[in-house]
């Protein structure tokens, strides 16, 4: 059962959908929606959203232990402290389709990521505290590393290419950048000519569609001979580009243009060698998004002071239980359903708790099918329900109309026809 199945609408009933039914009943996507919170990256957060019923107990053990592990590395550090986890998702589609160039902000966010997964691995192994067994869980291949640290020492921090790590780019910003120097001052000299100063509108000289031109008054723009550029919205001055500027833009633009193709080349390459390592990028991912959502798990576990729960077949026993939606600061409940004992019954004046204990209680059975520890003391026991079933409604029977007391009786009787005797 994946989560995103079950998000809140209008609401199906009981007969044609039980388990989202009762998932919204329950709202348990807001409890995932909080634990996801908590997560490293986009795709442990899709993980827990995503987060499916555990059908096994041997795979419900695991995830426990995953937890585990996590509060006791974090009960003494954060190996997480100053990384960060770019999302990599989103741009493995485009990694796919061959010929295709990421942009370089697109290009430093998967290797980050790759970087970031690839320290935090190393980090946990130095954990003594089940570290090596989380680090154990992401597959992250040396050909992945290496072409990760190609882009991170190819591009700077907002994904331009940084000069020195290209020859030819170097060559061509240097040439680039003597030009601009050479067109400014030629600029600057005809403006502070004694001869030329009555004619111009201003003493700096201008940038028009990358090109330096020089503010003239209108009524002098022939003066200086060259090409009448541009004319302001006023027409009082016009942008002249004069002989002696007009062959260094001209070369500006060139290299310019050279500069930016190498620009080009060098994402298209870093593209390729990342695209030629997209599978081990895809299971990367995958593999961490697993440790990221045992990692998001214990962090609300320490948050909501929850604890390991014992998987009991033969009876409930829930000690000092809170509901997780109402925070720390609820007032616990003990609820107990002894073996062999098959029916509870929950009596009590309005406003007692009868619907916040039995909500509880199918939330609790939820959260441990998904692997979760719960908000309860220590040796609460619980049973792996196949399924968890609610209908809940107003007492006031008589007063509601015909259609919904119908409805309920419907999603009753689904229940009753779907129950087996592990729900």
């Amino acid at each position: 059962m994946r989560e995103q199945d079950i998000e809140t609408d209008t609401g199906p009933d009981m007969e044609s959908d039980p388990h989202r039914h009762t998932f919204d009943l329950l709202e348990i996507g807001r409890i995932l929606t909080q634990v996801a919170d908590w997560c490293l990256s986009e795709a442990g957060a899709e993980q827990v959203l995503r987060a499916e019923l555990l059908s096994e107990a041997a795979l419900i053990e695991a995830s426990l232990d995953r937890i585990g592990w996590w509060k006791r590395i974090l009960d003494s550090e954060n190996p997480a402290a100053g990384l960060t986890f770019p999302s990599a998702t989103q741009h493995l589609g485009r990694l796919s389709v061959d010929g295709v160039v990421l942009e370089g902000e697109q290009l430093v966010a998967i290797a980050r990521f790759v970087r970031s997964a690839a320290t935090l691995c190393e980090r946990l192994r130095e954990s003594e505290a089940g570290g090596s067994e989380l680090a154990q869980l992401v597959t992250l291949d040396a050909p992945l590393l290496a072409a990760a640290e190609q882009v991170l020492g190819t591009l700077d921090a907002e994904g331009s290419v940084v000069e020195k790590a290209v020859p030819e780019l170097r060559a061509l910003g240097e040439r680039l950048r003597r030009i601009q120097r050479t067109l400014q001052k030629t600029a600057q000299d005809l403006l502070n000519q004694e001869t030329l100063r009555s004619a111009f509108a201003a003493d700096v000289p201008t940038v028009k569609d990358g090109r330096v031109v020089l503010p003239v008054r209108a009524n002098q723009r022939y003066r200086l001979g060259g090409v009448v550029y541009d004319v302001s919205q006023s027409g009082a001055t016009a942008y002249v580009e004069p002989p002696e500027i007009l062959e260094k833009n001209n070369e500006l633009r060139e290299i310019g243009a050279a500069y930016r193709a190498v620009v080009t080349r060098v994402y298209r390459e870093l593209s390729a060698r990342l695209r030629a390592e997209r599978h081990a990028l895809q299971t990367a991912v995958t593999t961490f998004a697993v440790v990221d959502a045992a990692y998001a798990g214990a962090r609300y576990s320490r948050a909501y002071n929850c604890t390991r729960p014992i998987c009991d077949p033969r009876r409930v026993a829930l000690r000092r239980a809170r509901h997780p939606l109402l925070g720390n600061s609820c007032v616990p409940m003990d609820l107990v359903i002894p073996e062999n004992k098959r029916i509870l019954i929950v009596t009590g004046p309005n406003t007692g708790g009868k619907t916040v204990s039995l909500k509880t209680m199918g939330v609790l059975a939820i959260m441990l099918r998904l692997g979760m520890e719960l908000p309860v003391a220590e040796e609460s026991r619980l049973p792996l329900f196949d399924a968890i079933y609610a209908d809940i409604g107003d007492e006031q029977s008589l007063q509601q109309s015909l259609s919904t007391f119908s409805g309920h009786m419907k999603n009753v009787g689904a229940i009753l026809a779907s129950a087996a005797d592990r729900s």
